[in-house]
């Protein structure tokens, strides 16, 4: 049985390396049903075997909140280290990363946290959204003509929706033929909600271009999952959590950050979960700034009231609901 995965497996790998250099949209997606994996143990092999070509892979877990665009902050960071000949500056002017997130790049290529110099408004959200986009995939290209690499993406069923619409949006970048990416995703798991319909239109694209493969017949057991996979807080995890909301929100991937800190924010108020007064205050800041940007007022003044209540931000910053609406471009609500 694991014989003949590696096989399949290998014979994948085979056909998409072979097309580096003269293939663009160069991708595969296994589908399976709950039975598969590709485990990191095996990457080591790959890379063996293919020596002119880098290999990156990585795994989406359940029950975790991802980072933001996982894992295409961590993959630039890694080609970085390649470049390392180079000023991070200079570095990103060469990717043709967007100037105005350079700072943000910088910021996590060093700390692993996202920065920005200046808050983005309500109004310029849809187009930093787009730059975004551009800037990741634009540092992918250039990286790849210096070197072609082969992305392994693992239990892609759990990727984040900003992850799901950049694979989307890669589709229709020119100049990505040296690079390509095997993914591996499980049919039967059933997408939240608020990533649903991009998944779904990613799919249907696969399919459309001949991209996606039955990995039924590999069998290579990964661990049994439940059919919806749900994100189970833990306390003790707090710290990176936040961490993680923080470049959801300064990246402005808003749609997975609320998904998360709704549920956050159900905790504190319905299932009196407890918290340090300092975490509780970010929660709630960060849920209010990330309200305020998808433009949902009436949750943001909601959580701003909260916010206001925590004894901890009245005895330091006194910081206000106007305080974080005009930040938001609402100055006059």
């Amino acid at each position: 049985m694991r014989e003949r995965y590696l096989k399949y497996v290998d014979s994948f790998i085979h056909t998409l390396i072979s097309g580096i250099g003269r293939k663009r949209n160069n991708y595969l997606a296994i589908k399976h049903y709950n039975r598969f994996d590709i485990p990191s143990e095996d990457i080591e092999q790959i890379r063996n075997q293919y020596p002119d070509i880098d290999v990156f892979y990585h795994s989406f877990y359940e029950k975790e909140i991802p980072d933001a665009y996982e894992p295409f902050l961590s993959l630039i960071k890694e080609l970085y280290q390649q470049n390392r000949e180079m000023l991070i500056e200079q570095f990103l002017e060469e990717c043709g990363v967007y100037s105005q997130q350079w700072e943000l790049f910088r910021s996590y290529m060093t700390e692993g946290i996202c920065r920005r110099k200046e808050e983005i408004l309500l109004s310029e959200v849809t187009y930093e959204q787009k730059r975004m986009i551009d800037s990741l995939i634009n540092a992918m290209i250039y990286c790849s003509r210096k070197r072609p690499f082969l992305l392994v993406l693992n239990g892609f069923h759990l990727a984040g929706g900003a992850t799901v619409y950049l694979m989307k949006q890669l589709l229709h970048y020119e100049d990505t033929e040296n690079f390509c990416v095997l993914l591996a995703y499980n049919s039967l798991h059933t997408v939240p909600t608020h990533i649903a319909q991009i998944w779904n239109e990613y799919i249907e694209v696969l399919e459309e271009n001949g991209c996606i493969i039955n990995g039924e017949m590999m069998m290579n057991p990964g661990e049994t999952e439940e059919e919806a996979a749900v994100f189970h807080f833990e306390s003790a995890h707090i710290t990176q959590y936040l961490k993680y909301l923080h470049n959801m929100y300064e990246t402005l991937d808003l749609e997975q950050a609320k998904y998360y800190l709704k549920i956050i924010y159900h905790k504190l108020e319905m299932e009196n979960l407890y918290l340090k007064e300092t975490d509780k205050f970010q929660v709630l800041e960060l849920y209010a700034r990330v309200c305020i940007l998808s433009d949902d007022i009436p949750n943001a003044l909601m959580v701003c009231e909260n916010l206001q209540s925590v004894e901890w931000q009245k005895r330091t910053t006194g910081r206000s609901i106007s305080l974080l609406l005009s930040a938001g471009g609402y100055a006059d609500v």
